[in-house]
Parts: C-alpha cells; structure tokens; sequence
C-alpha cells in the first residue's frame, strides 16, 4: 500500500478490486473499528479472571458468549461455508487408522 493519503476514492477504489464474496467480510471489519452503540467496549475476560470470579456471575459471562458466538456462527456464512466430512473422509489418509 502506498504512503499516501488515504481518501475515501482509494478506499471505494480498493474495495471494487476485491471479489464481490469479500464485501461482506470488509463491512463486518469497518463495523468493528466503530465504537460500541452504547460508548463502552465489552470486556474481554481472560481465563484466571473468570476463575475468580463467584461461580453464578462466572456461568452467567460465559452463557452469554455461547449465546453470542451462537449467533454469529448461525448468521456468519464464511463460517459455516466449508465443506463438511464424516469420518470416513477424515481415514481415506490413514486407512488403518482405527475410529473411536
């Protein structure tokens, strides 16, 4: 990228070169650099201070984030646009692999 300013022609410029199916990708980053609606960020908590925290307030962050990640998993095509396999695919490698 070059050194020079940065307009928004660059920026709509930019996004015409890349694929339609990378639009939606390219929002969803523009959305996470504006503030949060209501002025603060959520807290990332990290795992030794979630163990200290009581265990009703600690299942209630983490109930939370399931539901979140609930939610974006369900609504986020570029997760669930992979191929799936079952288990024979996951051995056609290692044939006498055994399956558990």
């Amino acid at each position: 990228m070059s050194s020079s300013a940065v307009n928004e022609q660059k920026i709509v410029g930019a996004l015409r070169r890349l694929p339609k199916t990378k639009w939606r990708q390219v929002l969803r980053f523009i959305e996470s650099l504006q503030p949060p609606k209501n002025g603060r960020r959520k807290k990332h908590w990290t795992p030794q201070e979630l163990r200290r925290l009581p265990r009703e307030q600690r299942n209630a962050i983490l109930a939370e984030q399931a539901a979140e990640a609930e939610h974006e998993y369900l609504t986020n095509p570029d997760l669930t646009a992979t191929v799936n396999c079952g288990l024979e695919e996951l051995y056609d490698e290692y044939p006498d692999a055994e399956t558990r």
